[in-house]
Formats: C-alpha cells, structure tokens, sequence
C-alpha cells in the first residue's frame, strides 16, 4: 500500500501543536473497536464532496481536505480541493458533535486519537488515546489512554522500537 498524504490542516488553539504529527482523518465511534481504528465510517462533515474519479496511489479519495482549528477549539472544513482539475470548493463549516482526529508523525505509524465532544477540541491529554506497538509487526498496536509518550515529536515505528532483524 502507498501511503497516504494527509489532510491538510492549520491551527490557531494555543493549546495545541502538532509538531510532527498531521491529520489523516476524522472518525466518529469508538477507535479501537470500530473499523480496526478508523471508526464508523459516518461522514463527520455534513458537506458530502462529490465523487472523484481521478485518484492516485497517495490519495485514493482524490480530493484533500482543508481543516482549520479555531482558537476556541472547534474545528472547521475550509475547503475541499479536488486533485482532478485543482479546483478548489469553499466550505466552512464548523463540525459539531462528538468525533475523534486521528493524527499519525508517519503513515505507516501508530496513531494519535484526539477527541471532540460537542464539536470543541478536549485539550486534557489524558483524555486522548494513543497506539502502542505490542510486537515486531506494525499491525500489532493496541488502543491505550492519554497522549502518545513521543507527541509531538515523531513516534517510533516498529523497527525502532523493537530493532533487530527481520
């Protein structure tokens, strides 16, 4: 699998920065039960982006999505720009309702579940969830309480965490 190009994102809270990590999606439902992480599935925008037929192995969606977090903690979708023709949507809209951001330092690394209850941001970082490598696979993590140890440096992948050989 190619990995993904996140969304993009900007951020006036000042009680969050990213550092490393960037947003690769928004997700209702539970993280570690639902969708091995990746919640429902359910739209957390009411703004639904139409269909793209031109996609690429980065960006299978084929449109990003641009996402501000104001400075009283609730999120907004600016726009939506389709990778087709570049042609950009004006959105904002100011997302309600409970959902988690899921932020990763690298694809193919564990994630960071920052939640939103009642569309403002949970600045209490023992109330976010992180990934932990169990084992030598990158698919062995588990869902733990509270910020990642490394945010918001780069979190290790699991060759750094576990080296040796392969």
């Amino acid at each position: 699998m190619t990995a993904q190009s996140p969304e993009h994102f900007t951020c006036a809270h000042p009680a969050l920065e990213l550092g490393d990590w960037a947003l690769h999606a928004l997700i209702r439902g539970e993280p570690a039960a639902e969708n091995h992480g990746w919640g429902t599935g359910e739209r957390v925008a009411r703004f639904t982006p139409r269909h793209a037929p031109y996609r690429t192995s980065s960006n299978w969606k084929g449109y990003h999505e641009h996402y501000h977090l104001q400075e009283d903690g609730r999120l907004a979708l600016l726009t939506i720009t389709y990778d087709e023709d570049r042609s950009t949507l004006r959105i904002d809209e100011v997302l309600e309702g409970d959902f988690d951001a899921v932020l990763k330092s690298a694809f193919f690394g564990p994630r960071l579940y920052v939640p939103f209850r009642g569309g403002v941001l949970v600045s209490d970082r023992t109330a976010w969830k992180h990934e932990r490598y169990e084992g030598r696979s990158p698919r062995e993590k588990n869902v733990y309480p509270g910020c990642h140890p490394d945010f918001p440096a780069a979190a290790k992948l699991s060759h750094e965490v576990f080296p040796g050989d392969r």
